[in-house]
């Protein structure tokens, strides 16, 4: 199987460097629907009976668990996103130092929706550095509106994160009982948060762990990965926090599955596949613990490719063999995402009823704003398209190490 190291798909490519400095505001609108080409590929038809909750120490129990709500196939279909109020008074105040027409521009930013990144104890349950807790930010959003309104939270705090990039290390390790502490000290208290009654007409589409499966498909010849699969941690933490979540009738889980510039080769692809499936399959509910996945949360891979195809010839070389590319199967977003569900189709996961495809979701998602980094991202790859080309016009054929 041809491993990827981990830096390739962050370093090596000029679009995934905002995982670097310009992380940590750019985490704030990573689920920059359309624009950075993060969206959702809805696969289950319904949430299914919730599990029965057994009590450990620190969780929750069916009896806290709010009785069955409406329970949508696309949450975000005719809903209202979450304004986080923290986000918006940071750019309206930038806007304002700015001033003139383009502050004004600038400001606009503040009213679109942004996902709450959870990716630390602190940040649900308070702490130093802390402005608003989970429940802060749930009060927030609990106002009247005659939209539903959703909150895109991310659940990231697995031990051993992202276990091949030290920028994204956690607070959790595998040897130092992380995974219990994972467990009880994070899912639980999200879980029993997120099922008080008073948020339960609140729609919250929870993002599960983001560059934690994949790396165990590509990165074993890393120390942190190989322990990550030898331990069973990154697994069973996601099929428990699929588990306490998706007994929760107004929470929407989807689950990561990386990009088209980490998992677009065939090895990997059918691999994370089979990976995926059976983590799914191995949770209380089965394949009906989740409502779909999320590909390209915190990474910059363009949505669409408007200006060739992988399979195209130049020069006398498929595009797909550039030295850019490395001989990938895929070179945008959209058709990774539609090839990925259709795998999942294949692999047992129920259809949604209305026979959606990724792109069609994608045109009923809300188009989330853009902070002053990421326009500046994305004038970046307007000039990282004008080196693909480049790339292309001298392309040679390269075969990847296997």
């Amino acid at each position: 199987m041809r491993e990827i190291p981990r830096h390739f798909s962050e370093s090596s490519y000029p679009r995934f460097l905002f995982k670097s400095k310009l992380r940590g505001l750019l985490l704030l609108t990573s689920m920059l629907i359309v624009i950075l080409g993060s969206f959702f590929i809805g696969i289950t038809l319904t949430h299914g009976k919730p599990p029965t909750a057994t009590a450990t120490p620190g969780s929750i129990t069916s009896a806290s668990i709010p009785g069955p709500g409406p329970h949508v196939d696309n949450p975000y279909a005719g809903a209202q996103g979450y304004i986080n109020p923290d986000w918006a008074s940071e750019v309206k105040a930038g806007a304002a130092a700015v001033g003139g027409s383009l502050g004004a521009k600038e400001a606009k930013v503040a009213n679109y929706s942004t996902a709450v990144w959870l990716d630390r104890i602190a940040a649900v349950t308070g702490g130093s550095g802390i402005t608003r807790t989970l429940a802060g930010h749930l009060d927030a959003q609990a106002r009247t509106s005659i939209k539903p309104i959703v909150m895109t939270i991310v659940i990231y705090d697995l031990p051993d994160r992202d276990c091949a990039a030290l920028a994204s290390n956690g607070e959790l390790s595998i040897a130092n009982n992380g995974l219990a502490t994972y467990e009880t000290r994070y899912i639980d208290v999200i879980a029993a948060t997120l099922s008080q009654e008073k948020y339960r007409n609140l729609r919250i589409a929870a993002v599960i762990e983001p560059d934690s499966l994949p790396n165990l498909v590509t990165n074993l010849g890393i120390g942190n990965c190989a322990a990550a699969n030898s331990s069973g941690a990154y697994v069973q933490g996601i099929q428990y926090a699929l588990n306490k979540l998706h007994a929760i009738a107004n929470v929407y889980n989807y689950l990561d599955i990386a990009h088209d510039g980490w998992l677009g080769w065939n090895s990997n692809f059918q691999a994370v596949v089979a990976l995926i499936t059976d983590t799914i399959k191995r949770t209380t509910a089965g394949l009906n613990s989740v409502d779909g996945f999320i590909s390209n949360t915190a990474n910059y891979t363009p949505t669409t490719e408007p200006y060739m195809t992988a399979g195209q010839s130049v020069g006398g070389s498929q595009v797909r063999n550039a030295s850019f590319y490395q001989s990938n199967t895929y070179i945008d977003e959209a058709t990774y995402d539609t090839n990925m569900r259709n795998a999942f189709i294949s692999a047992g996961f129920p259809v949604l009823v209305l026979g959606q495809s990724p792109t069609r979701l994608l045109a009923s998602m809300p188009m989330y704003g853009l902070s002053r980094q990421a326009s500046l991202m994305v004038q970046a790859r307007r000039l990282l398209m004008l080196r693909a080309r480049a790339l292309i016009a001298c392309a040679t054929r390269h075969t990847p190490a296997t």
